[in-house]
């Protein structure tokens, strides 16, 4: 009897240490619960960082593809102020070529008209010339009328 009194009581010893290495497995799993807690922590805010840098990326990307937007709009204004303006030095070359025409009329009419000038002056020499030779006439008619009326 004290015999299995005393294995007994080993058997209680060995199951009271293998109860407090229980509790020591126990406490190092809860341990490590909480380690995996507070990685699992640390990863969700360093997820929710990436989400927010992704935000970030994808409003940077918005303000880039706007920008891109405006650059593309300011591009087509600009090349339809060339297009008028090139339609505007089409005009003014248009004009230039009116006036320099006009101009060459100008000119020939002022040959013309220096033309007729020329003429104008050989006629009153002409005439200035007839005049003086009536004078001279109308001398000879004075000085000796009668062989001026009956030559």
């Amino acid at each position: 009897m004290i015999a299995n009194t005393d294995n007994i009581i080993a058997n209680a010893d060995d199951m009271i240490a293998n109860a407090d290495n229980m509790i020591a497995n126990a406490d190092t799993m809860i341990a490590n619960a909480d380690n995996m807690i507070a990685n699992a922590d640390t990863m969700i805010a360093h997820a929710d960082s990436m989400i927010a840098n992704a935000d970030n990326m994808i409003a940077n990307a918005d303000d880039m593809i706007a920008n891109a937007d405006n650059m593309i709009a300011n591009a087509d204004n600009m090349i339809a102020n060339a297009d008028t303006m090139i339609a505007n030095a089409d005009n003014m070359i248009a004009i230039a070529d009116t006036m320099i025409a006009n101009a060459d009329d100008m000119i020939a009419n002022a040959d013309d008209m220096i033309a007729n000038a020329d003429d104008m002056i050989a006629n009153a020499d002409t005439m200035i010339a007839n005049t003086d030779d009536m004078i001279a006439n109308a001398d000879d008619m004075i000085a000796d009328p009668e062989s001026s009326i009956f030559p």
